[in-house]
């Protein structure tokens, strides 16, 4: 009977304990309905081009295109026609990025996500966020969940310790990990540590 006693008490507790999470649940779910109804406000807005532009000397366009020669002979010697191509392709490709300048894009970071020109990313669609330093700039790397992609914005001007506080308040900062992380090193620079940057 003793024991019984202690049962009940100890599933009350349990009730009691579940009761009140159940309430804070709901008070949540009213917040995030209210939350939903407020209107879009920029919490911190700036422009930068949309890419890297990286300034190249007459040897490197030197090098550049001797190689690619030397590529076409190759594949004109073994009659490989799409290697020809494929040479063709990425000379046009380092033609166009060095002689069409960058849009300047307009981004900002809402109370509901992060908006690129005109396309929103809301917070519930964003994993997490890193910054990384390439050719002496930094870039804001954002991982999305659901589009199993992400967005890079390039900082510019921007003041870095303003967009990380915004930031922070709602995702986690870190590096991605495993062959994603590799690749991101190479692709994207150096990565920074939160703690490199100012409060």
């Amino acid at each position: 009977m003793g024991e019984t006693k202690k049962q009940i008490e100890t599933l009350k507790k349990k009730v009691e304990e579940l009761e009140k999470e159940l309430k804070e649940n709901k008070k949540l779910a009213k917040k995030a309905k209210e939350d939903e109804k407020k209107p879009i406000y920029n919490l911190y807005s700036w422009k930068a081009p949309d890419r890297i532009v990286v300034e190249h000397s007459k040897t490197w366009y030197t090098i550049v295109v001797t190689i690619a020669v030397i590529g076409i002979f190759y594949a004109l010697l073994t009659y490989n026609f799409l290697f020809i191509l494929a040479i063709l392709a990425i000379i046009f490709l380092i033609y166009a990025i060095n002689v069409v300048p960058p849009l300047e894009m307009q981004n900002h970071i809402t109370n509901k996500g992060v908006r690129v020109g005109d396309e929103l990313y809301l917070w519930k669609d964003i994993d997490y966020f890193w910054v990384t330093e390439r050719h002496d700039q930094l870039l804001l790397n954002i991982e999305l969940k659901n589009y199993g992609g992400r967005v890079i914005l390039l900082v510019g001007e921007a003041d870095i310790n303003k967009i990380l506080v915004e930031m922070v308040k709602h995702e986690d900062y870190r590096e991605p990990k495993g062959l994603a992380s590799l690749i991101s090193r190479l692709v994207e620079g150096k990565h920074k540590k939160l703690t490199e940057f100012s409060k």
